[in-house]
């Protein structure tokens, strides 16, 4: 009888630990997981400035070009400002994922940016080597 108890008081001394050892591996494996952590980035032709971070709609990039700098990651989205014209192409070579794909997109004015190449490349939005992307609310010219 008294091994049993004795038994039984081990377990209770143990569960606290192994419950704050749970907690932890939790913690660790949720901050190590693949989730995303999605980064938007903002453009406007007008009133951006390539030296700004981009990722506010306050302090867009100017320029297209900048695409080229970032190190796209599934779930960040590339916002142009709707009622713009951009007078470049976008070329990107990078991946989303199934669930977490990369966006291009407008913000702002409810009119579609427009994405004027005027037969400069190829494509008005060439993806090179990528996957999982959704491309919306833009217009694309290339005459």
């Amino acid at each position: 009888m008294i091994n049993t108890m004795h038994t039984v008081n081990q377990k209770f001394r143990i569960l606290p630990v192994t419950r704050y050892g749970v907690l932890i591996s939790l913690v660790l494996c949720l901050s190590c997981s693949d989730r995303p952590n999605p980064v938007t980035y903002y453009f406007d032709p007008v009133n951006g400035n390539d030296r700004n971070t981009g990722t506010h709609v306050s302090k867009p990039f100017r320029s297209l070009a900048r695409i080229g700098d970032l190190k796209l990651k599934p779930g960040d989205s590339i916002l142009l400002k709707g009622g713009t014209v951009f007078t470049e192409t976008i070329t990107m070579h990078c991946k989303g994922s199934l669930d977490h794909p990369i966006v291009i997109g407008r913000y702002g004015n409810p009119e579609r940016p427009l994405i004027a190449a005027d037969g400069k490349k190829e494509a008005a939005v060439h993806l090179v080597n990528s996957e999982h992307f959704v491309i919306r609310d833009l217009e694309l010219s290339n005459n």
